[in-house]
């Protein structure tokens, strides 16, 4: 079970990174979440918590998916809260769910007061990152994107990739329950 979670925790890990990066959540890293469940599922949880598991996920994927709807965060957020759910409703999701709101408001207001010392981060990475990116058919789509900055002057809105508070919290709730021992 350590080993399913640890996969978990890097692909979360991954997706945090895009999102930071790109403002993206690949597919890719979210069906190796989902990929990676079932086996949890079909072998580790009882059928009670399966059968949970799979309501509160679809309740997320509900609500998440509204949530996105109105513009609030982005599909891939939805997405990842869905099939991270999958992982961490048998373990305690109210904490899950509070941690990561906590996170997103925090990170909210963050991107609000320093959007463009971020911006300058973000291009510096991704400057230092675009050798060993480029040798990634995954990676190499995003960077051939146009940069995408964290206030975008048209409508005068931050962009805030709240994979990071959603990847974050479901570590930190990985971690609280195995005793930091993954």
């Amino acid at each position: 079970m350590s080993i399913l979670y640890s996969i978990f925790s890097i692909l979360s890990l991954l997706a945090a990174l895009f999102d930071f990066l790109f403002y993206k959540i690949p597919n890719i890293l979210v069906l190796g979440i989902l990929i990676f469940a079932v086996p949890l599922l079909l072998t580790v949880l009882s059928w009670d918590q399966v059968c949970f598991t799979l309501i509160a996920s679809g309740i997320m994927l509900v609500i998440s998916f509204g949530i996105s709807m109105m513009g609030w965060i982005g599909a891939g957020d939805a997405k990842l809260l869905t099939v991270s759910t999958l992982w961490l409703a048998s373990l305690d999701i109210s904490s899950f769910v509070g941690l990561m709101a906590l996170l997103g408001g925090v990170l909210a207001i963050i991107y609000v007061v320093l959007s463009p010392f971020i911006d300058h981060v973000r291009l510096k990475i991704i400057s230092l990152l675009t050798p060993i990116l480029k040798k990634s058919t995954l990676c190499s789509i995003y960077l051939k994107e146009p940069f995408i900055f964290a206030t975008a002057e048209s409508y005068r809105q931050t962009k805030v990739p709240y994979g990071i508070a959603i990847a974050t919290a479901a570590i930190a709730i990985s971690l609280t329950q195995f005793g930091g021992r993954l």
